[in-house]
């Protein structure tokens, strides 16, 4: 599935729809370079989870978990690490206790399966091409939720 959003209220609206249709045990995987807006839509997935408290790009913090109202979210950014310095996260300890977001997934790829892989990229006009993909039921739930978005089904976004 390959969405396009034209402002950073758009990404966050899109991370929000995303977890209206999350079962509350997601390791998502976020790939693209800096800037594209991993972090925002990371902000919109947890605003979705009922999490009301500013989520930041936490390039300085290795993971920075929040309370839902029915799930932790944890996000985890791996940009400043090399590939063995992940293997000593403990990652894998955080697999069904919540919703994992994981920035800078691609260092981690082999480790262990995604339920969903978010790749982010600018186009010409600086917008976002957001492709996502995931089960077949998630993105069919995501599809619906775009349809039934009134903003969204507005205006055309998946391509």
């Amino acid at each position: 599935m390959r969405i396009r959003t034209f402002s950073e209220f758009e990404t966050e609206r899109l991370g929000r729809i995303m977890a209206s249709c999350f079962n509350g045990d997601e390791i998502v995987f976020l790939i693209g370079d800096l800037g594209v807006g991993k972090t925002v839509l990371t902000r919109g997935i947890a605003r979705g989870l009922g999490i009301k408290e500013n989520i930041r790009s936490s390039s300085f913090i290795l993971i920075s978990q929040y309370k839902g109202e029915d799930t932790m979210l944890y996000h985890v950014d791996l940009y400043r690490l090399s590939a063995d310095e992940v293997f000593d996260l403990g990652l894998e300890e955080l697999i069904g206790e919540g919703v994992v977001v994981i920035e800078w997934a691609d260092r981690i790829s082999d480790t262990f399966p995604p339920s969903v892989v978010v790749r982010i990229e600018l186009d010409e006009g600086n917008n976002r091409i957001v492709e996502i993909t995931g089960k077949t039921e998630f993105l069919d739930c995501i599809r619906k939720e775009i349809e039934r978005d009134a903003y969204f089904g507005d205006r055309h976004f998946m391509f």
